[in-house]
């Protein structure tokens, strides 16, 4: 396929609506999403820059999604089986695209912690932000992503200058939903 054809097919991805199964006051893309998961990865390495394939897996990762829908992370957490169907059918759209294999396969074990890591925290920001617009609803959802970078993140963060600001972020956006979770 063409050159032109990767730009398609990550536009049309992009245009894909994310968290159609909550309550939401605003839209939100797959595309919206994943320039989130970037700009995380972004103000983890700052004032370095981090690796271009692992900004490539956050631009790239949920362009699946227009094949499959949006699976919400929490029912892919409650539900590891239906976690690993959908793993082999993404797998399979992505060997029948030009990209042939999934971005996130590259990456080394730190930068896909990385990468997860910046992937469920931009969906805790996204319900952050809903309870800040002030859709109640959210709660849940939010407290259910604290619950897992709590319990997923937190531990294994390590030393290194990029863990120190993941664990800075971590800390500032989860306080921030407790106190949401604990005010309203």
């Amino acid at each position: 396929m063409s050159i032109i054809n990767r730009v398609v097919l990550a536009r049309k991805g992009h245009g894909v609506t994310r968290c159609h199964a909550s309550p939401h006051l605003r839209g939100t893309t797959v595309g919206h999403h994943s320039a989130g998961v970037a700009a995380l990865v972004l103000a983890a390495y700052a004032p370095a820059l981090p690796p271009s394939i692992l900004l490539r897996a956050c631009i790239l990762h949920d362009l699946p999604e227009q094949y499959t829908g949006d699976l919400p992370a929490m029912v892919k957490w409650d539900n590891p089986e239906l976690k690993n169907v959908l793993s082999r059918v993404e797998r399979t759209w992505w060997a029948n695209t030009p990209y042939k294999e999934c971005p996130e396969l590259p990456l080394s074990k730190d930068e896909h912690f990385i990468f997860k890591w910046a992937d469920i925290m931009e969906l805790t920001i996204d319900f952050l932000e809903q309870l800040d617009e002030g859709n109640k609803a959210a709660r849940f959802d939010a407290m259910r992503c604290v619950r897992h970078l709590e319990h997923h993140f937190r531990p294994r963060f390590g030393d290194s200058e990029v863990h120190r600001n993941m664990r800075r972020i971590f800390t500032v956006i989860t306080n921030e939903v407790k106190h949401h979770a604990k005010s309203k």
